[in-house]
Parts: C-alpha cells; structure tokens; sequence
C-alpha cells in the first residue's frame, strides 16, 4: 500500500468490486479515503491519515500515485466543492 498508511478500515459491502482486479482504487463519494479490493474481491473501505490543513482533517487519495499525500489547496479544492455541491 501507500506511504501513508490508513488509520481506519472497514468492509464496505455498497461498493461493486466485481469487475476489479486486486488494489487500491479511489473512494466514489469521499477524497480522503479510498478502497482496497483484497484478493478475495472483498471491498474495504480506509480512511487516509489525519492531515489539519486539509477540510475533512484527512490527507487526501491520489490515484495515481496510489498512497494518501498531503492536501494541496491549489490541487485539491475543487474535490471538497464538489461534495459541498452534493449535499
């Protein structure tokens, strides 16, 4: 996994993992968490690590590097305004 490894981890039996390989994939509805499908195809839902300058206090996925980083705001706004937008 990660650099940053997750702080919490759960089952997340909402989440479709069945036309996944094993790995790690971003979270659908939250930045600052992302799922890993084990080799069972079991989907597991994690938090990324505590981060104060980001707006859920998390550090924020990034799926292309495949680990949690530090927030950006120049980045990584637009994600925390879309949530807002859902609401």
């Amino acid at each position: 996994m990660a650099d940053e490894e997750a702080v919490t981890s759960r089952i997340a039996p909402w989440y479709d993992a069945s036309d996944k390989m094993p790995g790690e994939y971003p979270h659908p509805l939250d930045p600052t968490r992302f799922i890993t499908v084990d080799a069972g195809l079991q989907p597991i839902e994690r938090d990324c690590p505590a981060d104060p300058n980001s707006p859920n206090n998390r550090m924020v996925w990034d799926y292309k590097l495949e680990k949690c980083r530090p927030y950006d705001e120049s980045k990584d706004a637009h994600l925390f305004q879309d949530l807002a937008e859902d609401d």
